[in-house]
Formats: structure tokens, sequence, C-alpha cells
């Protein structure tokens, strides 16, 4: 019986472990003055494309580029991009976002937001996150600059992608570091 219990002992604790090991994670790297970064696993981010015109806006074709960040309170931080777009350009970035998201396990993300804005949750707009769940919006929008990968390959919300990442002294995410 003794053997039994150490056994099943040995068990849980290694299922923790295992457990807390591949769990996501989120963590502010940077703030000041409403500037931002968040380290953040890859499975907490969402892009999305959503058609203005077709939303109440008053341009045919224009749309809005967004990031979704499942924050470190388990609710979503909107990540928006101040210019509207085609649906072309729009769609191109979700894709080159979405690659980054695929190949790194970690990403940064920089804006700006107003972190000691209170949470006010917003039940009206659901975001579904793949093995993570669904959550609510948490009503602190971010005005996003840069998301980089964990092999330097980046996006920005004015001047373009690539690597190495267009340099912006406001955010550098050249100096953030990556765990392997």
């Amino acid at each position: 019986m003794k053997n039994f219990c150490l056994k099943n002992k040995l068990m849980i604790t290694c299922l923790l472990l295992v457990q807390s090991c591949a769990s996501s994670k989120i963590k502010i790297h940077q703030i000041e003055n409403g500037k931002i970064g968040y380290l953040v696993s890859s499975d907490r981010v969402l892009v999305e494309c959503e058609d203005l015109f077709a939303s109440g806006g008053d341009r045919p074709g224009s749309f809005g580029f967004y990031i979704h960040i499942l924050d470190e309170a388990n609710t979503v931080l909107n990540g928006i991009q101040s210019i509207q777009t085609t649906k072309k350009e729009c769609f191109s970035k979700v894709g080159i976002i979405q690659k980054i998201l695929k190949e790194s396990k970690t990403v940064y993300i920089a804006g700006v937001t107003n972190l000691n804005k209170p949470r006010s949750i917003e039940q009206d707009r659901k975001y579904v996150f793949p093995n993570l769940g669904t959550y609510f919006g948490n009503g602190r929008p971010m005005q996003w600059y840069v998301l980089k990968g964990e092999d330097g390959t980046c996006v920005t919300a004015y001047d373009g992608d690539g690597k190495p990442c267009p340099w912006d002294p406001i955010f550098p995410a050249e100096t953030v570091p990556f765990s392997k």
C-alpha cells in the first residue's frame, strides 16, 4: 500500500510539472509613459481583419486590422491599427503574423495603452483562443506598433515587415530577451 501511494504521488507531481512547463505565459516586458511591451506565448494571440464598411463605416473596401492578446488576468486586450487598410493588405498582414506565431513559442508585442484604466468586461464580444478557451474583452484598447518573433522576423503597424526588424527608438524590439 505504501508503494502504491508513493507511485501515485510521484505520478501527480510529474503531471503538475509537465503542466506548468507547457502552460502558456504572458509577461509585461516594459512600461514607460503608456508604452508597453508584452512577451507572450503565441497561443495567447489572435489576429483579425474586420470589414469596417459592413460594420457601419463610410468607406467601402476599408478594413481594420486587430491583434487580440489574452492578458495576465485572462481578459482580452485589443491591439488596434489606427489606419484603415484594404482587404488585400489586411489579410496579407494576418498571414505574415500567423506565420510568425506558428514558428515562435513566444512573441514580443509593443504598443501604447493605459494599464491603470480599470478593466471593464465586454460580454458582447467573445474571443476563442484554441486550446485555451473563450474570453471577453477588457475595455483597454492598445495602439500596437510592433510584433516580433523569436527568429527576429517582425511586423510593424506602419513600416511593413521583415528581418531585421525596422528600428523604432520608441519600441526597441531588437533588445527583447527571448528564452529558447
